[in-house]
């Protein structure tokens, strides 16, 4: 009897242990789960409105630019002014740049540009008249700075005309320009002896193009007589 027992003891330990052991090789099973992160971007749209008082479009303060996107937007053509004498400087015309855009916008250059002068009167106004223009925004000191001064035919001659230190608008925010022609006297937006620029890069670009510095211009000549320019001031920006 005492040996039956032991038998039975001996086998039922075994077959525990086979248990154990079956229950140990299937278990591969674990949790799992996730996160996930979503985010949409949306393209800006630069825009850039143009006003000035002396313009002849009707865009003449802010508040009508912005009514008139459309009119005021890209282009804005000015009053003519004249006829000047042999040594003149018409009135500077003001001209604002407002970012009506939901991104900021970097302007980076300027150009001066001429319809070309066909008749022998337009052609010599065009070779001995001057261009001043100068600019002002909100990082700099009032009155602002000298973009450029001289001849208009450098100015027409250089691309670009003026080289900018970028400088960046942002929504809201505006600038202006002023632009006045002149002949036998100094621009009164460039004192004598200014140079051709504030900017570094444009002043030594003007002075190579010239070949000499500064000086005061000459007065028109009689075969400037009668002559007529028509003219453009192209802002290009970045965004």
């Amino acid at each position: 009897m005492k040996l039956l027992s032991l038998k039975n003891l001996a086998m039922t330990g075994a077959l525990s242990v086979a248990g154990f052991g079956l229950v140990g090789v299937g278990a591969h099973a674990v949790f799992t789960t996730s996160s996930v992160s979503a985010q949409s971007i949306t393209a800006g749209t630069p825009s850039i409105l143009l006003w000035s008082a002396d313009a002849s479009n009707g865009c003449t303060s802010l508040a009508i630019a912005q009514g008139n996107p459309q009119t005021c937007n890209n282009t804005i053509p000015l009053k003519a002014v004249g006829p000047v004498g042999s040594t003149f400087e018409t009135p500077a015309s003001k001209v604002y740049m407002y970012n009506n855009g939901n991104i900021p916008v970097t302007e980076t250059s300027i150009q001066i540009g001429v319809t070309a002068p066909v008749l022998a009167a337009d052609i010599a106004l065009y070779n001995e008249v001057n261009v001043c223009l100068h600019s002002w925004d909100s990082g700099a000191p009032v009155p602002g700075w000298v973009e450029a001064t001289g001849p208009l035919t450098t100015a027409v001659a250089l691309s670009p005309t003026v080289v900018e230190n970028p400088i960046i608008i942002a929504p809201g925010q505006q600038l202006w320009y002023t632009m006045d022609f002149y002949a036998g006297q100094d621009s009164a937006c460039s004192p004598n002896g200014h140079g051709y620029s504030d900017g570094t890069n444009t002043n030594a670009a003007w002075a190579t193009q010239i070949g000499h510095g500064y000086t005061t211009p000459l007065s028109l000549t009689n075969a400037a007589e009668g002559g007529t320019l028509a003219t453009t001031f192209t802002y290009n920006y970045t965004a």
